[in-house]
């Protein structure tokens, strides 16, 4: 009767392995609470490289002596000569590189723009200038032309600027440096 206990007992016990999976993912744990993203804050350091196309326009104003000699007489002018703008297409590069700490950022960058900028104006203005061969003043005309061809802008600033906020990616900045213009003036 032993033998018999015995072996219903282990056939009981190998029933139940095999009808039924037993797991221990079936066993339940106590509650977890979900992970929490922790968000990595953005920086701005590092270095970048950019390029750039578009329209420029600049405004160019003349000025003369003021005064001309003809045949011996002096005569003076406008000492303004008018104005133009001079607007073409224009591309380039830029290259940089930001170094924040906290919420401070500090950056230098370089860039150079081709250029085709054009512009140009006509000055015409009249004078009476005594002639001793004419009874009376001899009235005359002079007409110049001015024109202005940019082909090439360069510029070199440093920043300092104040991010947002750790996680934000905006960038509150000022921005000094010097700038090059490549012109030709007829």
């Amino acid at each position: 009767m032993r033998r018999l206990a015995l072996a219903l007992l282990a056939s009981s016990a190998l029933g139940l392995g095999f009808g039924q999976a037993v797991s221990a993912a079936d066993i339940p744990l106590k509650a977890r609470p979900a992970p929490v993203p922790v968000a990595v804050p953005y920086s701005w350091t590092g270095f970048y490289v950019g390029a750039h196309f578009g329209v420029g326009w600049g405004r160019k104003e003349w000025t003369g002596s003021g005064c001309d000699t003809f045949d011996g007489f002096s005569l003076c002018g406008p000492t303004k000569r008018g104005s133009h703008t001079a607007t073409g297409p224009l591309g380039g590069v830029q290259t940089g590189f930001n170094w924040q700490t906290g919420y401070a950022v500090f950056g230098i960058e370089g860039q150079y723009s081709w250029a085709n900028l054009k512009g140009d104006h006509q000055d015409t203005f009249s004078g009476v200038l005594p002639d001793p061969n004419v009874p009376g003043p001899a009235i005359f005309t002079r007409s110049d032309r001015f024109a202005t061809t940019i082909k090439g802008i360069a510029t070199i600033a440093g920043r300092i600027g104040l991010t947002s906020w750790p996680n934000d990616r905006t960038l509150f900045y000022v921005k000094a440096g010097a700038a090059y213009v490549n012109e030709d003036y007829t």
